[in-house]
């Protein structure tokens, strides 16, 4: 069932959509498909005001099936981020870009849009400082696998033969070899959209990446 606007939160509606698309256009490079809803949504909402609020029942159809076509498909907005090196500022500027995202699903009173976890980068180096509580159970792990297959030599210079292994053998994260190495470079969602080889480079960056691949165990 479709919840009518009323005519006074349509101009803070107006104001988190704009907000979102210039998050979207200022810091990407590469415009998503999905952009051209949320400029759809600005368009008509603007149309609405200018004519007096005329027509604001039709309009919030059209606002929540537009709001809709934002998160259809692979490539909708849940999956997507904006890919910014500096880990703080990634964080920052993905939590306000959700926030605005996060009040339009509330003020279209749906329940399309889930917050993400991001990590600062204090967060994560407090994560780090975190491993002792694991390091017994990890050697433990390492050292069956070990028994098992051998010394394995980690083909990436970043990442150290004991954090190879455990992704390779025991979380079993990828098929072969290639498709785990892509794997190490790539931004992990469940790591805050951070690359493991990005992470080494931290501060105590090993044990950030091995707390975050024994929670990934655990979960």
């Amino acid at each position: 069932m479709i919840s009518h606007i009323h005519k006074e939160n349509l101009m803070e509606l107006s104001n988190n959509i704009s907000e979102a698309i210039r998050y979207i256009t200022e810091y990407s490079s590469k415009t998503p498909d999905f952009l051209k809803y949320l400029i759809i949504m600005k368009k008509n909402i603007q149309i609405c005001i200018e004519c007096n609020y005329d027509g604001i029942e039709e309009l919030s159809k059209y606002l929540c099936e537009d709001w809709r076509q934002l998160f259809k498909g692979n490539d909708g907005i849940e999956s997507w981020y904006i890919p910014i090196d500096n880990i703080d500022l990634k964080a920052c500027t993905n939590i306000m870009l959700e926030d605005c995202l996060e009040k339009i699903d509330r003020l279209l009173n749906v329940n399309f849009f889930i917050k993400r976890k991001w990590y600062s980068e204090k967060e994560l180096k407090n994560m780090g400082k975190s491993f002792y509580q694991y390091k017994k159970n990890w050697n433990s792990i390492i050292n069956d696998i070990q028994k098992n297959n051998g010394c394995i030599k980690s083909p990436i210079t970043q990442i150290p033969n004991d954090i190879w292994m455990f992704a390779k053998y025991f979380l079993c994260v990828a098929s072969t070899d290639e498709i785990l190495k892509k794997w190490f470079f790539s931004d992990i969602p469940a790591f805050g959209y951070i690359a493991p080889v990005e992470m080494t480079k931290l501060e105590n960056g090993n044990d950030i990446l091995r707390t975050f691949l024994v929670n990934a165990h655990l979960l």
